[in-house]
Protein backbone atom coordinates (compact mmCIF):
# COMPACT_ATOMS: atom_id res chain seq x y z
CA UNK A 1 0.00 0.00 0.00
CA UNK A 2 1.31 3.44 -0.62
CA UNK A 3 2.52 5.94 2.01
CA UNK A 4 -0.18 7.83 3.58
CA UNK A 5 0.91 11.61 3.47
CA UNK A 6 1.51 12.78 7.05
CA UNK A 7 -1.35 15.37 8.67
CA UNK A 8 -3.44 14.01 5.42
CA UNK A 9 -5.80 11.02 4.37
CA UNK A 10 -4.51 11.55 0.80
CA UNK A 11 -2.44 8.43 -0.23
CA UNK A 12 0.40 9.79 -2.01
CA UNK A 13 -0.54 7.65 -5.17
CA UNK A 14 -3.50 9.96 -5.19
CA UNK A 15 -1.77 12.85 -4.67
CA UNK A 16 0.70 12.94 -7.77
CA UNK A 17 -2.38 11.49 -9.38
CA UNK A 18 -4.44 14.67 -8.54
CA UNK A 19 -1.55 16.91 -9.64
CA UNK A 20 -0.80 15.20 -12.94
CA UNK A 21 -4.40 15.03 -14.06
CA UNK A 22 -5.17 18.35 -12.81
CA UNK A 23 -2.58 19.97 -14.67
CA UNK A 24 -3.05 18.27 -17.93
CA UNK A 25 -6.72 19.56 -18.55
CA UNK A 26 -8.55 23.21 -17.45
CA UNK A 27 -11.89 24.49 -17.48
CA UNK A 28 -13.09 27.36 -19.70
CA UNK A 29 -16.05 29.38 -18.97
CA UNK A 30 -18.20 30.70 -22.00
CA UNK A 31 -20.35 32.73 -21.61
CA UNK A 32 -23.27 33.37 -24.53
CA UNK A 33 -24.51 37.09 -25.81
CA UNK A 34 -27.60 36.64 -23.51
CA UNK A 35 -25.09 35.64 -20.25
CA UNK A 36 -25.57 32.34 -20.12
CA UNK A 37 -22.59 30.58 -19.01
CA UNK A 38 -21.20 27.05 -20.42
CA UNK A 39 -18.25 25.20 -19.15
CA UNK A 40 -16.10 22.78 -20.67
CA UNK A 41 -13.48 20.88 -20.08
CA UNK A 42 -9.83 21.12 -22.63
CA UNK A 43 -7.09 18.51 -22.49
CA UNK A 44 -3.97 19.64 -22.77
CA UNK A 45 -1.12 18.37 -21.05
CA UNK A 46 0.64 22.04 -21.45
CA UNK A 47 1.04 23.20 -17.98
CA UNK A 48 2.20 19.82 -17.00
CA UNK A 49 4.97 18.87 -19.56
CA UNK A 50 6.32 22.50 -19.25
CA UNK A 51 8.71 23.87 -17.07
CA UNK A 52 8.75 27.06 -18.93
CA UNK A 53 5.35 28.81 -19.08
CA UNK A 54 5.19 31.12 -22.14
CA UNK A 55 2.55 34.44 -21.53
CA UNK A 56 1.55 33.45 -25.31
CA UNK A 57 0.62 30.06 -25.02
CA UNK A 58 -1.20 31.06 -22.43
CA UNK A 59 -3.04 33.84 -23.45
CA UNK A 60 -4.70 31.51 -26.03
CA UNK A 61 -6.76 30.20 -23.77
CA UNK A 62 -10.36 31.86 -23.49
CA UNK A 63 -9.42 31.99 -19.72
CA UNK A 64 -7.10 34.64 -20.03
CA UNK A 65 -7.84 36.02 -23.39
CA UNK A 66 -8.95 39.67 -22.24
CA UNK A 67 -5.95 39.64 -19.61
CA UNK A 68 -3.17 38.93 -22.48
CA UNK A 69 -4.45 41.75 -24.18
CA UNK A 70 -3.89 44.02 -21.79
CA UNK A 71 -0.51 43.20 -20.53
CA UNK A 72 2.24 45.44 -20.81
CA UNK A 73 5.59 45.37 -19.31
CA UNK A 74 5.39 41.62 -18.55
CA UNK A 75 8.19 39.18 -19.39
CA UNK A 76 7.28 36.28 -21.76
CA UNK A 77 8.00 33.14 -19.64
CA UNK A 78 8.25 32.08 -15.74
CA UNK A 79 10.78 29.15 -15.31
CA UNK A 80 10.24 26.42 -12.94
CA UNK A 81 13.58 25.54 -11.94
CA UNK A 82 13.69 23.51 -8.92
CA UNK A 83 16.36 20.78 -9.35
CA UNK A 84 13.36 17.62 -8.64
CA UNK A 85 11.13 17.64 -11.30
CA UNK A 86 7.93 16.36 -8.42
CA UNK A 87 8.66 19.47 -6.34
CA UNK A 88 8.63 21.20 -9.93
CA UNK A 89 5.24 20.08 -10.43
CA UNK A 90 4.08 20.81 -7.22
CA UNK A 91 4.91 24.46 -7.18
CA UNK A 92 3.15 24.47 -10.86
CA UNK A 93 0.13 22.89 -9.28
CA UNK A 94 -0.06 25.64 -7.12
CA UNK A 95 0.67 28.41 -9.79
CA UNK A 96 -2.11 26.31 -12.23
CA UNK A 97 -4.45 26.49 -9.12
CA UNK A 98 -4.01 30.38 -8.82
CA UNK A 99 -4.69 31.43 -11.99
CA UNK A 100 -7.16 28.73 -12.87
CA UNK A 101 -9.64 30.26 -9.52
CA UNK A 102 -8.68 34.13 -10.26
CA UNK A 103 -7.02 34.30 -7.53
CA UNK A 104 -3.95 35.55 -9.50
CA UNK A 105 -3.73 37.07 -12.75
CA UNK A 106 -1.08 36.76 -15.74
CA UNK A 107 0.20 39.75 -14.61
CA UNK A 108 0.83 38.41 -11.20
CA UNK A 109 2.53 35.08 -12.37
CA UNK A 110 4.43 36.71 -15.21
CA UNK A 111 5.39 40.05 -13.01
CA UNK A 112 4.70 40.65 -9.69
CA UNK A 113 5.90 36.99 -8.27
CA UNK A 114 8.29 35.89 -10.88
CA UNK A 115 11.22 36.76 -8.84
CA UNK A 116 10.31 35.27 -5.86
CA UNK A 117 9.72 31.55 -7.86
CA UNK A 118 13.43 32.30 -8.56
CA UNK A 119 14.40 32.70 -5.36
CA UNK A 120 12.23 29.77 -3.87
CA UNK A 121 14.06 27.44 -6.59
CA UNK A 122 17.43 28.61 -5.69
CA UNK A 123 16.88 28.29 -2.31
CA UNK A 124 15.38 24.82 -2.56
CA UNK A 125 17.83 23.91 -4.75
CA UNK A 126 20.90 24.77 -2.68
CA UNK A 127 19.29 24.21 1.13
CA UNK A 128 17.51 20.84 -0.19
CA UNK A 129 19.28 19.21 -3.20
CA UNK A 130 17.81 15.92 -2.70
CA UNK A 131 14.26 17.15 -2.21
CA UNK A 132 11.72 14.87 -3.59
CA UNK A 133 8.35 16.64 -2.56
CA UNK A 134 7.36 19.87 -0.80
CA UNK A 135 5.79 17.92 1.49
CA UNK A 136 8.99 16.47 3.06
CA UNK A 137 10.22 19.88 4.07
CA UNK A 138 10.06 20.91 7.83
CA UNK A 139 7.89 24.10 8.20
CA UNK A 140 8.77 24.54 11.79
CA UNK A 141 12.78 23.89 10.60
CA UNK A 142 12.50 26.06 7.80
CA UNK A 143 10.85 29.11 9.48
CA UNK A 144 13.33 29.25 12.15
CA UNK A 145 16.98 29.64 9.63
Amino acid sequence: MDKIIPNNSILKSEYWDLITSTLSTYEVKDISNDGKVTRRIVNDDYFLVNDVWNIHEIGKSPNFEEQYNKRKGIVNNIYFNCANPNVNMEIKFVYYNQIFSDRWGIRTIFKSISGSLKKLAEYLNERHPNLTSLLDLDINKEQKL
